[in-house]
């Protein structure tokens, strides 16, 4: 696995150490976008990542093709300043399983979604899902969610925790 960091990040806390911190009160959200051989809306996915109006801590790309080909896209994207951290995890050969696992297990944020190749979220898309995943987290009583799993509707996949 092959990683590199946007040179515009602010200063980052050691890995995963904001999944400690208790979703319920600080939302700490990494978005992971997987990229396969043959997706081709990878810039419309970062576009879209970007342009919400509660902002991720980080965004990740999680390159499945063999040849590393969306590196030039997110590459594109990782030069603009001001934004939140953005990542790249090269994963030639992953499925989209494993890619998801794997930028799980790196991902800081204490809420990790997966914006699935063909989705284009609209900009309010974030900040509704957290609402939502913060009042379960309240209602249930728990300070994390510990399973992954497909959101009803929403077109992610979501883990907090």
């Amino acid at each position: 696995m092959n990683e590199s960091t946007s040179g515009s990040c602010p200063d980052v806390p050691p890995e995963n150490s904001w999944r400690r911190v208790d979703a319920r009160r600080t939302p700490v959200v990494s978005l992971l976008l997987p990229a396969g051989e043959h997706d081709r809306d990878l810039g419309a996915r970062l576009s879209a990542a970007l342009g919400q109006t509660m902002r991720a801590h980080e965004i990740l790309v999680l390159d499945t093709s063999p040849d590393g080909r969306h590196f030039a896209t997110f590459s594109a994207w990782a030069d603009r300043p001001g934004g939140p951290l953005l990542r790249y995890l090269r994963l030639p050969g992953a499925d989209a399983r494993q890619a998801r696992a794997a930028g799980g297990r790196v991902a800081a944020g204490n809420i990790r979604l997966v914006v699935a190749p063909g989705l284009e979220p609209a900009t309010s898309w974030l900040e509704q899902l957290v609402t939502r995943v913060r009042r379960w987290l309240a209602a249930s009583g728990a300070a994390a969610v510990h399973s992954l799993g497909r959101t009803r509707g929403a077109g992610a996949s979501l883990a907090a925790g």
